[in-house]
């Protein structure tokens, strides 16, 4: 049926390890992980890692890097889905980028979800295109679990839709001065009781989260562009471009340097 073409699965599977994991994401593709068991540092492009703890459901995105390390070398249980169409770029960046802008959101019930992930996976495994339009249907449920999640917490800190319009803000323009008495003014808050709410609400304090969004840019720049170090510095905020370097090796884990010759280079570096 035709209908249900605009999803194409490109990989599934179940996987128990304890060993890292990193994915360069394809241009095109989409991927949802599952974890059931475990703790693992999660890392997006380089930036400061975070950990998250099972049950927990992740969305991939395309041109991103992703890297795993479950905790301790523990054990890891996971469920992966990869998949392509104009069907899944509509159910990422209006569904689960709208969930949650850390890339993740645990689950407080897990077996549904892992219900839907074995169904994806067994039908996928099947390679009978009568049984692709079950497991779409299934693709399409853990999209509708994870708002009925969303749905059902307790209602959002105070102030919290104006701390995700400035972290929205700060991503998009992380070049851009952003000033934190300003804001809490506004809101009529202390600028250390703002603080302390948007670190709740990000996961990081705001001079931290500027700084992060700025590498973050630069990193991308650095693979994708030939501009040069010195001029990134200066868009970060460093008129001295070693302090600009070691700043980004101490946030990313290798030089702007290492991250220019590995993509001009060899158009790989694990981060």
């Amino acid at each position: 049926m035709q209908y249900f073409d605009d999803i194409v699965f490109v990989s599934v599977d179940e996987t128990v390890s304890g060993t890292d994991a990193v994915v360069r994401m394809p241009k095109v593709i989409y991927s949802l992980i599952l974890s059931v068991a475990g703790r693992v540092s999660f890392r997006n492009d380089g930036l400061r890692p975070q950990v998250i703890e099972a049950p927990a459901l992740a969305w991939l995105c395309p041109g991103h890097t992703y890297t795993y390390r479950p905790v301790n070398h523990a054990l890891w249980h996971r469920y992966h889905v990869s998949f392509h169409g104009t069907r899944a770029k509509r159910m990422m960046e209006r569904g689960y980028c709208s969930l949650s802008d850390r890339g993740y959101m645990r689950v407080r019930q897990v077996v549904p979800f892992e219900d839907m992930f074995r169904d994806i996976i067994r039908d996928v495994l099947k390679r009978d295109v009568s049984h692709h339009p079950r497991a779409v249907v299934c693709l399409e449920a853990v999209l509708s679990l994870a708002a009925d999640e969303v749905a059902r917490r307790p209602p959002p800190m105070p102030y919290a839709e104006d701390i995700g319009r400035l972290a929205q803000t700060i991503r998009e323009h992380p070049d851009h001065p952003h000033n934190v008495a300003d804001e809490a003014r506004r809101l009529h808050l202390s600028s250390s009781h703002f603080r302390r709410l948007f670190c709740q609400y990000v996961g990081r304090p705001p001079h931290d989260y500027v700084l992060a969004c700025r590498m973050h840019r630069a990193l991308r720049q650095l693979r994708e562009t030939d501009r040069q170090i010195k001029d990134l510095a200066g868009e970060s905020g460093y008129d001295d471009p070693s302090q600009f370097s070691r700043q980004f090796k101490k946030l990313v884990g290798v030089s702007p340097r290492a991250v220019r010759h590995a993509s001009f280079d060899h158009g790989s570096l694990r981060i």
